[in-house]
């Protein structure tokens, strides 16, 4: 098999290829089988008599053999899957072979026939082979149908033949060929009628042999096509697969806020619904008695998304670090003010942030456009905490953001969450619903939970309710224990 020397990728190519050849084989061994079968049935209403007086005994080892070469064959490939460089030649040339001998018979019928393995071969996408079954096909036709005509094996089609005054012929019944055939018409008649038809025949042969070899072109650039578009898709995936390694890496870990203290529990997850998501969370010491809280969610989906987002907590960051008002409507309005600014895409994040005092649990919280939080106070069940909400980040610059007052006492739990956990659907296209949230985890979490097994208890009542239905957006949650 032979190769370009520009090839994308050349094992993508040989696979390929070899999978195009495995197929094209099994394929052509079903056709010699279906094609022996046919002749079998034939001849055994020869045999039996259900043509009458038809059957001659010339007839029988020409049928046999066309039988025996297609099953043997067949045989062969099945037992190799299809796996083998010869089967290609077997295959295709054992089935010129059958269709020249049924040819001797039969060659008022069978010469269509003889363009299938013609067509056949341009499964194979190699011009040569194409070309080399054209010609060889084309002989065996040839030789064929003027052995059975010299000869006067072949039967011979009475509407389209006119035998000479005083020619003795023996003629058959109707069959289902639909006609009504004969032999024993004299060779001059057979040659003198036989020219004007191969005229036809053999131009139409050599059409469809042109447009064969025009299809194993096409195939051949087709499988070059495939290669370099899964080229492609491996390349793309790799470097999606690096993207989300690289995402989840800006993410902070609980273990690696320093210093640490006792003053409080925290954990948080983020599970993207493709290789890269819209969500992120953050958390950061403010100074040393404040913690700021960051869970936000990116419009759009993707790696636009994913690189908003990297801007986005970035953005959010780096002003709550560097800004003299400590004060969340502060700090996200002027983020707000530079996510707005070259934003032609009109990407937008729903942001929700808060900034405790870990040693007394007060805190002021801003939610621009983000999920209502949840929040469990000691001895008592999860509820949904209700505030105004301001518009999402990077819609309207000079937004004025809204905050909330709110405390945390000991023990008491607060989780963040983004819309992937109320808005999970299941096979029936139910949402998850926030009613369903606050019950699975009034009945799933204890107060003596830790964070990491709260937010894996809400992920998997959120995956036990979505009943293996696709991940159809990010989920990321937060949570917070005031110890």
């Amino acid at each position: 098999m032979e190769f370009d020397n520009n090839d994308v990728n050349s094992e993508e190519v040989k696979k390929l290829f070899l999978d195009n050849e495995i197929d094209s084989n099994i394929l052509i061994a079903r056709i010699d089988f279906i094609f022996a079968i046919l002749i079998l049935i034939h001849l055994l209403l020869l045999v039996f008599g259900v043509f009458e007086d038809s059957f001659e005994m010339r007839q029988l080892p020409i049928l046999l053999s066309i039988v025996i070469i297609n099953i043997f064959n067949s045989i062969i490939t099945f037992k190799l899957n299809g796996k083998s460089n010869i089967l290609k030649f077997i295959n295709i040339f054992s089935l010129s072979i059958s269709i020249a001998l049924c040819n001797l018979l039969f060659s008022y019928m069978v010469s269509i026939l003889m363009v299938l393995p013609v067509v056949l071969s341009s499964r194979y996408f190699l011009k040569w082979f194409t070309r080399a079954v054209a010609i060889i096909t084309g002989l065996l036709w040839f030789v064929s149908t003027y052995v059975g005509e010299f000869f006067g094996i072949s039967w011979l089609d009475l509407n389209f033949y006119e035998p000479a005054k005083g020619t003795i012929i023996k003629v058959m019944p109707p069959s289902f060929y639909d006609s009504v055939v004969a032999v024993g018409i004299d060779l001059e008649t057979r040659m003198d009628t036989i020219g004007a038809r191969f005229f036809i025949e053999i131009t139409f042969y050599i059409i469809i042999s042109i447009v064969s070899v025009g299809l194993a072109k096409c195939g051949r650039k087709l499988i070059y096509n495939m290669a370099k578009d899964r080229l492609d898709k491996t390349r793309l995936s790799t470097e999606l697969n690096i993207a989300s390694k690289i995402q989840l890496d800006m993410l902070p870990n609980s273990f690696d806020l320093k210093p640490k203290r006792n003053e409080f529990e925290l954990a948080a997850s983020m599970s993207p619904a493709k290789e890269v998501g819209g969500d992120f969370y953050d958390f950061f010491y403010i100074d040393g008695n404040h913690l700021a809280l960051i869970i936000a969610d990116v419009s759009g989906k993707g790696v636009p998304a994913a690189l908003f987002m990297a801007n986005a907590k970035t953005t959010i960051k780096n002003i709550a670090l560097s800004s003299s008002a400590k004060t969340t409507s502060s700090i996200l309005g002027k983020a707000n003010n530079a996510l707005c600014r070259g934003n032609e895409e009109g990407y937008f994040v729903t942001v929700w942030m808060a900034i405790i005092d870990i040693k007394t649990g007060k805190g002021i919280a801003t939610n621009a456009g983000h999920e209502n939080s949840v929040v469990k106070r000691a001895g008592k069940e999860f509820e949904i905490v209700k505030y105004k909400h301001s518009i999402a980040l990077g819609v309207l610059e000079d937004t004025k953001f809204e905050e909330h007052e709110f405390a945390l006492n000991k023990n008491d739990i607060l989780i963040v969450y983004t819309d992937g956990i109320p808005e999970a659907i299941n096979k029936e296209e139910e949402q998850f619903g926030e009613v369903r949230m606050v019950e699975a985890l009034n009945n799933m979490v204890y107060e003596n939970d830790t964070p990491d097994k709260i937010i894996i208890t809400l992920k998997e009542e959120t995956n036990k309710f979505a009943n293996g239905a696709e991940q159809s957006d990010d989920i990321t949650i937060l949570c917070y224990v005031q110890k």
